[in-house]
């Protein structure tokens, strides 16, 4: 499912357990760190404890692949679901880590939650449509928005209060 985070309501509820990938892209680069912090937050994402919380760079990912597996294979001895978050937003070598989840089933995953972080994939990559096409992800898509979308929400609010231009 793909989302645009600029909508004002997708965080004030709780996210449906339903989904456990979260993929954050695009090339807004100051709302994909926002929608970060406020997914980190909806989820209750614990970043100090090593048992329920693992995080990838692209070193660790490109360097220890076989752990990132394990992990996303391996479920939390404390009954809340594990979260694993891969974080490429400093990330150089798109290619390889595209390699890492082409030929993964996204659907398989179950008793972990992912979450990915981006600046450099698209919505036209191969990750980026793997991932919009599947049923347990939810994608931030975080553009920037134009010139006609600015007027169009601005006329929009103009005439929530009554006020044509």
């Amino acid at each position: 499912m793909k989302i645009n985070p600029l909508n004002k309501n997708i965080f004030s509820n709780k996210i449906d357990d339903t989904f456990n990938i979260f993929y954050i892209f695009g090339n807004n680069l100051g709302l994909i760190d926002i929608c970060y912090s406020k997914l980190k937050k909806n989820l209750e994402v614990d970043l100090d404890n090593p048992f329920i919380t693992n995080y990838f760079d692209e070193n660790k990912l490109l360097t220890n692949t076989e752990a990132f597996f394990d992990e996303l294979n391996s479920i939390s001895l404390f009954g809340s679901k594990k979260t694993i978050i891969v974080d490429i937003r400093q990330s150089d070598k798109k290619n390889d880590v595209t390699k890492i989840f082409t030929e993964f089933n996204f659907s398989e995953i179950r008793e972990v939650r992912l979450i990915i972080i981006s600046y450099l994939f698209k919505q036209s990559d191969i990750l980026s449509k793997k991932l919009i096409n599947s049923k347990n992800a939810i994608c931030f898509t975080c553009y920037e928005e134009n010139e006609v979308d600015i007027k169009n929400n601005l006329k929009k609010q103009l005439l929530n209060i009554n006020l044509n231009l």
